[in-house]
C-alpha cells in the first residue's frame, strides 16, 4: 500500500461518504467485494484508494468485510465497525450502512455549523492583528520622526504605541519565532493530560450550556445508532465512552456500565450524575418502559441539536456588534494615540 504519511486522516465526510456509496452498490444487487472494488477506482483520495484496494485483496481472500476493516480504523472507528459487524450478522449491511451515512452526515452537518459560527469571529481578529501589526511596522514610525521634530510631552497612549511599534520593527524575527511557539506550545499543551483536563472541564462551563448540548448529542446519536444496529447495551457504553471525546462524560458511563452488569437500569445512574441534564435519564426511562430505546435517543438526538443550532444563531447575531464595538475601540485608540499629538503640534505652528 503507497500511504502517504502526509494524508493519514479520515474526515466525518469521507466515512459519510464512503458508507452512502456502499450501501447504494449493495442495495443496487452488487456483492460487498464488487462495491470495495469500484470504490477503489472511483474516489480521487489516494489513501482511501489504498484502503479500498486493501480491503478488496482481503475479501478476495476469504475474509469478512468488517474483519478486513477492521484493520483501518481511521476510516471505520468502533461505532462504525460494529455497526457492520452487527449488520453482517442479521444479513442487513446495506440497511446499517445507511443508517451509518445517515448519522455521519448529520454529524458532519452539525459539527460545520459550529465551525462556521467560529469562522467569522477569529477571521477578523486575525485581520485586525495583522493590520494592526503592519501598521505599526510602516505607519507608526513615520509619525515618531514627527513627534521627535517637534519634541512635545507625549500621552501615555502615544508612548506605548511607540515603544510597540519600536519594539515590532526591531526585533519583527524574534516576534515572528515567539508567536509560532506560543502557538506550538499551546497546540502542545491542549493535546496534553493536563490540557485535555482542563479543555473537558472548561467545555462544560460555558455559559450558554452550548457544549453540554453537544455532548449530549453525539450521545444520544451514538447510543441510538449501536442500539438500532443489536449492539448489547454494555458494549454500547463502552463504545459511547470512547466516542464522546470528553473524560467526565465517560467516567459517568462507565460507571453506569458497570452498574448496568448488576441489572441496574441505565436511567438510574444518569440521573445519580448533575453533569446530564434532567431531562436525559428521563428520556431513558421512557425508552426502558416502552423498548423503544433507539427511537426515544434519536429524538434527544434531535432536539439536542436544534438546541445547539439555536444557541449558534444567537451568539453569531451577538458577534457582529461586539466585533464593531471592539475594531471601534481599536480604532479609537488609535486615534487618540496619533491625533492628539498633532493637534498639539498644530497648537504650536
Amino acid at each position: 500500500m503507497r500511504f502517504n504519511p502526509f494524508r493519514n486522516r479520515v474526515s466525518v465526510a469521507e466515512r459519510a461518504f464512503v458508507a452512502r456509496q456502499l450501501a447504494t452498490m449493495l442495495t443496487s444487487g452488487l456483492a460487498i467485494d464488487r462495491a470495495v472494488a469500484i470504490l477503489a477506482h472511483q474516489t480521487g483520495n489516494r489513501y482511501l484508494a489504498d484502503i479500498f484496494d486493501q480491503i478488496s485483496k482481503d475479501l478476495e481472500s476469504g475474509l469478512a468485510f468488517s474483519t478486513a476493516a477492521a484493520k483501518f480504523p481511521r476510516l471505520f472507528n468502533r461505532v462504525y465497525l460494529n455497526v457492520v459487524i452487527a449488520g453482517e450478522s442479521v444479513g442487513k449491511l446495506a440497511e446499517v450502512l445507511q443508517e451509518v451515512a445517515g448519522r455521519l452526515e448529520r454529524e458532519n452537518e452539525f459539527t460545520s455549523r459550529i465551525r462556521a459560527a467560529l469562522y467569522y469571529p477569529i477571521f477578523i481578529l486575525v485581520a485586525m492583528v495583522l493590520i494592526g501589526i503592519i501598521l505599526m511596522i510602516t505607519v507608526v514610525p513615520e509619525f515618531k520622526s514627527v513627534f521627535s521634530e517637534a519634541n512635545i510631552p507625549l500621552p501615555l497612549t502615544t508612548t506605548i504605541l511607540i515603544a510597540v511599534s519600536d519594539f515590532l520593527a526591531a526585533q519583527w524575527l524574534l516576534t515572528i519565532f515567539g508567536f509560532i511557539a506560543l502557538v506550538y506550545g499551546f497546540l502542545y499543551y491542549v493535546r496534553s493530560k493536563q490540557g485535555k483536563y482542563l479543555l473537558d472541564f472548561m467545555s462544560l462551563r460555558i455559559p450558554t450550556g452550548i457544549g453540554v448540548d453537544v455532548y449530549m448529542s453525539r450521545f444520544a446519536r451514538t447510543l441510538a445508532l449501536l442500539s438500532r444496529s443489536g449492539t448489547p447495551i454494555i458494549e454500547a457504553l463502552t463504545i459511547t465512552a470512547e466516542v464522546i471525546n470528553n473524560r467526565f462524560y465517560a467516567a459517568v458511563l462507565a460507571e453506569a456500565r458497570d452498574e448496568i452488569a448488576r441489572g441496574i437500569p441505565l436511567s438510574v445512574p444518569l440521573s445519580k450524575n448533575q453533569i446530564f441534564p434532567v431531562i436525559v435519564p428521563q428520556m431513558v426511562l421512557v425508552g426502558e418502559q416502552t423498548g423503544k430505546m433507539d427511537d426515544v435517543l434519536t429524538n434527544l438526538a434531535d432536539y439536542y441539536e436544534e438546541e445547539t443550532s439555536n444557541k449558534i444563531k444567537a451568539l453569531q447575531s451577538l458577534f457582529e456588534p461586539a466585533i464593531l464595538i471592539l475594531v471601534g475601540l481599536a480604532v479609537a485608540y488609535l486615534v487618540f494615540a496619533i491625533f492628539i499629538p498633532l493637534y498639539s503640534i498644530t497648537r504650536f505652528l
